[in-house]
Protein backbone atom coordinates (compact mmCIF):
# COMPACT_ATOMS: atom_id res chain seq x y z
CA UNK A 1 0.00 0.00 0.00
CA UNK A 2 2.92 2.43 0.41
CA UNK A 3 3.55 2.13 -3.35
CA UNK A 4 0.19 1.05 -4.77
CA UNK A 5 0.19 -0.37 -8.30
CA UNK A 6 -3.05 1.23 -9.48
CA UNK A 7 -5.19 4.27 -8.77
CA UNK A 8 -7.94 1.90 -7.60
CA UNK A 9 -5.58 0.51 -4.95
CA UNK A 10 -4.82 4.02 -3.71
CA UNK A 11 -8.50 4.93 -3.64
CA UNK A 12 -9.47 1.79 -1.72
CA UNK A 13 -6.67 2.43 0.78
CA UNK A 14 -7.89 5.98 1.40
CA UNK A 15 -11.49 4.81 1.86
CA UNK A 16 -10.32 2.17 4.36
CA UNK A 17 -8.33 4.83 6.20
CA UNK A 18 -11.34 7.13 6.59
CA UNK A 19 -13.36 4.20 7.91
CA UNK A 20 -10.61 3.50 10.44
CA UNK A 21 -10.53 7.05 11.80
CA UNK A 22 -14.28 6.79 12.43
CA UNK A 23 -13.16 5.52 15.85
CA UNK A 24 -11.61 8.93 16.59
CA UNK A 25 -14.90 10.80 16.78
CA UNK A 26 -14.14 12.78 19.92
CA UNK A 27 -10.85 14.12 18.58
CA UNK A 28 -12.20 14.99 15.12
CA UNK A 29 -15.27 16.70 16.52
CA UNK A 30 -13.24 18.74 18.99
CA UNK A 31 -10.75 20.12 16.46
CA UNK A 32 -13.52 21.02 13.98
CA UNK A 33 -16.04 22.13 16.61
CA UNK A 34 -18.39 19.42 15.35
CA UNK A 35 -20.13 21.40 12.62
CA UNK A 36 -18.64 19.86 9.49
CA UNK A 37 -19.90 17.30 7.01
CA UNK A 38 -16.95 16.89 4.65
CA UNK A 39 -17.03 15.04 1.34
CA UNK A 40 -13.88 13.79 -0.39
CA UNK A 41 -14.39 12.98 -4.08
CA UNK A 42 -12.01 10.94 -6.22
CA UNK A 43 -11.54 12.57 -9.58
CA UNK A 44 -11.78 10.03 -12.36
CA UNK A 45 -14.01 7.47 -10.67
CA UNK A 46 -16.46 9.94 -9.11
CA UNK A 47 -16.57 7.89 -5.91
CA UNK A 48 -17.05 9.84 -2.69
CA UNK A 49 -16.46 9.48 1.04
CA UNK A 50 -18.57 11.46 3.51
CA UNK A 51 -17.02 12.29 6.88
CA UNK A 52 -20.04 13.32 8.93
CA UNK A 53 -18.80 15.03 12.10
CA UNK A 54 -22.25 16.36 12.95
CA UNK A 55 -23.61 12.88 13.66
CA UNK A 56 -23.14 11.30 17.08
CA UNK A 57 -21.28 9.03 16.80
CA UNK A 58 -19.59 10.35 13.68
CA UNK A 59 -20.14 8.43 10.46
CA UNK A 60 -17.96 7.63 7.46
CA UNK A 61 -20.00 6.69 4.41
CA UNK A 62 -18.59 5.64 1.04
CA UNK A 63 -20.73 6.07 -2.06
CA UNK A 64 -21.31 7.98 -5.26
CA UNK A 65 -22.58 11.41 -6.30
CA UNK A 66 -25.53 11.29 -3.90
CA UNK A 67 -23.31 12.06 -0.90
CA UNK A 68 -23.33 15.75 -0.03
CA UNK A 69 -21.81 17.79 2.77
CA UNK A 70 -21.06 21.31 3.94
CA UNK A 71 -17.70 21.18 2.16
CA UNK A 72 -16.27 19.11 -0.66
CA UNK A 73 -12.72 18.38 -1.76
CA UNK A 74 -12.05 16.68 -5.09
CA UNK A 75 -8.70 15.31 -6.25
CA UNK A 76 -7.12 12.33 -7.94
CA UNK A 77 -6.38 9.38 -5.63
CA UNK A 78 -2.63 10.05 -5.95
CA UNK A 79 -2.96 13.73 -4.99
CA UNK A 80 -5.11 12.80 -1.98
CA UNK A 81 -2.55 10.15 -1.08
CA UNK A 82 0.22 12.79 -1.05
CA UNK A 83 -1.97 15.23 0.88
CA UNK A 84 -2.77 12.68 3.59
CA UNK A 85 0.95 11.90 3.94
CA UNK A 86 1.73 15.60 4.29
CA UNK A 87 3.81 15.66 1.10
CA UNK A 88 1.35 18.01 -0.61
CA UNK A 89 0.27 20.98 1.50
CA UNK A 90 -3.43 21.73 1.26
CA UNK A 91 -3.00 25.38 0.22
CA UNK A 92 -0.33 24.44 -2.32
CA UNK A 93 -2.62 21.79 -3.78
CA UNK A 94 -5.47 24.31 -4.04
CA UNK A 95 -3.24 26.91 -5.70
CA UNK A 96 -2.03 24.33 -8.22
CA UNK A 97 -5.62 23.18 -8.87
CA UNK A 98 -4.71 19.67 -7.76
CA UNK A 99 -7.21 19.97 -4.92
CA UNK A 100 -10.60 21.43 -5.86
CA UNK A 101 -12.76 22.67 -3.01
CA UNK A 102 -16.37 23.73 -2.64
CA UNK A 103 -18.29 25.04 0.34
CA UNK A 104 -18.51 27.89 2.80
CA UNK A 105 -15.19 29.33 3.96
CA UNK A 106 -16.01 28.68 7.64
CA UNK A 107 -16.49 24.97 6.93
CA UNK A 108 -13.37 24.76 4.76
CA UNK A 109 -11.25 26.42 7.45
CA UNK A 110 -12.63 23.95 10.01
CA UNK A 111 -11.88 20.96 7.77
CA UNK A 112 -8.34 21.79 6.60
CA UNK A 113 -6.57 21.33 9.99
CA UNK A 114 -7.47 17.63 9.91
CA UNK A 115 -4.82 17.21 7.21
CA UNK A 116 -2.14 18.40 9.67
CA UNK A 117 -3.17 15.69 12.13
CA UNK A 118 -3.52 12.61 9.93
CA UNK A 119 -0.12 12.08 8.18
CA UNK A 120 1.27 9.83 10.89
CA UNK A 121 -2.01 7.90 11.14
CA UNK A 122 -2.29 7.48 7.37
CA UNK A 123 1.32 6.29 7.20
CA UNK A 124 0.53 3.87 10.03
CA UNK A 125 -2.50 2.63 8.10
CA UNK A 126 -0.39 1.97 5.00
CA UNK A 127 2.27 0.13 6.98
CA UNK A 128 -0.33 -2.00 8.75
CA UNK A 129 -1.81 -2.96 5.38
CA UNK A 130 1.67 -3.95 4.15
CA UNK A 131 2.51 -6.03 7.21
CA UNK A 132 -0.76 -7.92 7.73
CA UNK A 133 0.88 -11.19 6.66
CA UNK A 134 3.98 -10.63 8.80
CA UNK A 135 3.21 -10.87 12.49
CA UNK A 136 5.95 -9.80 14.94
CA UNK A 137 7.42 -12.34 17.34
CA UNK A 138 6.19 -12.85 20.88
CA UNK A 139 9.05 -10.82 22.38
CA UNK A 140 8.21 -7.65 20.42
CA UNK A 141 4.48 -8.18 20.96
CA UNK A 142 5.08 -8.34 24.72
CA UNK A 143 7.00 -5.06 24.70
CA UNK A 144 4.32 -3.51 22.49
CA UNK A 145 1.62 -4.49 24.99
CA UNK A 146 3.72 -3.15 27.89
CA UNK A 147 4.49 0.26 26.35
CA UNK A 148 1.09 0.47 24.71
CA UNK A 149 -0.67 0.18 28.07
CA UNK A 150 1.24 3.12 29.56
CA UNK A 151 0.92 5.29 26.46
CA UNK A 152 -2.84 4.67 26.37
CA UNK A 153 -3.09 5.53 30.06
CA UNK A 154 -1.22 8.82 29.63
CA UNK A 155 -3.23 9.56 26.46
CA UNK A 156 -6.42 9.14 28.45
CA UNK A 157 -5.15 11.47 31.18
CA UNK A 158 -4.08 14.01 28.56
CA UNK A 159 -7.48 13.90 26.88
CA UNK A 160 -9.26 14.54 30.17
CA UNK A 161 -6.95 17.47 30.91
CA UNK A 162 -7.63 19.03 27.50
CA UNK A 163 -11.41 18.81 27.49
CA UNK A 164 -11.76 22.52 28.11
CA UNK A 165 -9.39 23.55 25.33
CA UNK A 166 -10.61 25.45 22.28
CA UNK A 167 -10.28 23.92 18.78
CA UNK A 168 -7.34 26.16 17.85
CA UNK A 169 -5.47 25.16 21.01
CA UNK A 170 -6.13 21.48 20.36
CA UNK A 171 -5.01 21.76 16.74
CA UNK A 172 -1.70 23.37 17.70
CA UNK A 173 -0.98 20.75 20.37
CA UNK A 174 -2.04 17.72 18.31
CA UNK A 175 -0.19 18.96 15.22
CA UNK A 176 3.03 18.98 17.22
CA UNK A 177 2.30 15.50 18.49
CA UNK A 178 1.54 14.29 14.96
CA UNK A 179 4.84 15.65 13.62
CA UNK A 180 6.88 14.16 16.43
CA UNK A 181 5.08 10.80 16.20
CA UNK A 182 6.08 10.63 12.54
CA UNK A 183 9.65 11.74 13.23
CA UNK A 184 11.21 8.38 12.33
CA UNK A 185 8.50 7.06 10.03
CA UNK A 186 9.94 5.95 6.67
CA UNK A 187 6.85 7.25 4.84
CA UNK A 188 6.84 10.80 6.21
CA UNK A 189 9.27 13.49 5.12
CA UNK A 190 10.79 15.42 8.00
CA UNK A 191 9.92 19.07 7.47
CA UNK A 192 10.75 21.98 9.68
CA UNK A 193 7.60 23.70 10.93
CA UNK A 194 6.94 27.12 9.46
CA UNK A 195 8.35 29.84 11.68
CA UNK A 196 5.57 32.29 12.41
CA UNK A 197 6.76 35.86 12.31
CA UNK A 198 5.75 38.10 15.14
CA UNK A 199 2.82 40.12 13.91
CA UNK A 200 1.00 42.99 15.49
CA UNK A 201 -2.31 42.10 17.00
CA UNK A 202 -5.19 42.38 14.55
CA UNK A 203 -8.60 43.50 15.84
CA UNK A 204 -10.23 40.41 14.27
CA UNK A 205 -7.81 37.95 15.83
CA UNK A 206 -8.73 36.09 18.98
CA UNK A 207 -7.18 37.69 22.07
CA UNK A 208 -4.00 36.12 23.32
CA UNK A 209 -4.35 33.84 26.34
CA UNK A 210 -3.20 34.99 29.74
CA UNK A 211 0.35 34.30 30.92
CA UNK A 212 -0.66 31.30 33.03
CA UNK A 213 -2.86 29.94 30.24
CA UNK A 214 0.05 30.27 27.80
CA UNK A 215 2.36 28.39 30.17
CA UNK A 216 -0.23 25.64 30.55
CA UNK A 217 -0.74 25.31 26.79
CA UNK A 218 3.01 25.18 26.12
CA UNK A 219 3.42 22.55 28.85
CA UNK A 220 0.68 20.36 27.37
CA UNK A 221 2.07 20.76 23.86
CA UNK A 222 5.54 19.89 25.12
CA UNK A 223 4.34 16.70 26.79
CA UNK A 224 2.45 15.66 23.65
CA UNK A 225 5.49 16.35 21.48
CA UNK A 226 7.72 14.31 23.79
CA UNK A 227 5.21 11.45 23.93
CA UNK A 228 4.96 11.40 20.14
CA UNK A 229 8.75 11.36 19.79
CA UNK A 230 9.06 8.43 22.20
CA UNK A 231 6.36 6.48 20.38
CA UNK A 232 8.07 7.12 17.05
CA UNK A 233 11.47 6.06 18.39
CA UNK A 234 10.14 2.85 19.91
CA UNK A 235 8.03 1.99 16.88
CA UNK A 236 10.31 2.83 13.97
CA UNK A 237 13.81 2.63 15.46
CA UNK A 238 13.45 -0.21 17.97
CA UNK A 239 10.74 -1.94 15.91
CA UNK A 240 8.32 -2.30 18.83
CA UNK A 241 4.91 -2.75 17.12
CA UNK A 242 2.96 -0.26 19.22
CA UNK A 243 -0.63 0.24 18.04
CA UNK A 244 -0.74 3.98 17.41
CA UNK A 245 -4.44 3.94 16.54
CA UNK A 246 -5.35 2.52 19.96
CA UNK A 247 -3.33 5.24 21.69
CA UNK A 248 -5.01 8.04 19.73
CA UNK A 249 -8.36 6.35 20.26
CA UNK A 250 -7.81 6.49 24.04
CA UNK A 251 -7.02 10.20 23.74
CA UNK A 252 -10.10 10.74 21.58
CA UNK A 253 -12.42 8.88 23.95
CA UNK A 254 -11.13 10.88 26.91
CA UNK A 255 -11.77 14.15 25.07
CA UNK A 256 -15.37 13.03 24.61
CA UNK A 257 -17.83 13.79 21.85
CA UNK A 258 -19.76 16.99 21.42
CA UNK A 259 -23.47 17.03 22.06
CA UNK A 260 -25.89 17.84 19.25
CA UNK A 261 -25.85 21.46 20.43
CA UNK A 262 -22.07 21.64 20.12
CA UNK A 263 -21.50 21.80 23.87
CA UNK A 264 -19.29 19.49 25.91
Amino acid sequence: MSSPATQADVENGIVDFFKRIERLGGLLQRVTNGGTRAVVEFRGSGNRVLLDLVANPIQVIAGKQGLKGTTTMAATPQDLHETLLGKLAVMKGINQRRLLTKGGMCHLVAFFPIFDLVPVLYAEHLMLADSQKKKPGWFRRTWAAFFGFFFRMFACMGGLAMRGHKPKELIEAFTKMSRSAGRFSPLIENKKPNNKKNEKEHPLQAPRPSFFRSVWLKTVSGFLYLAGWKISFLKYKLKVPIDLFRIIESLSNALGRLSSSGEK
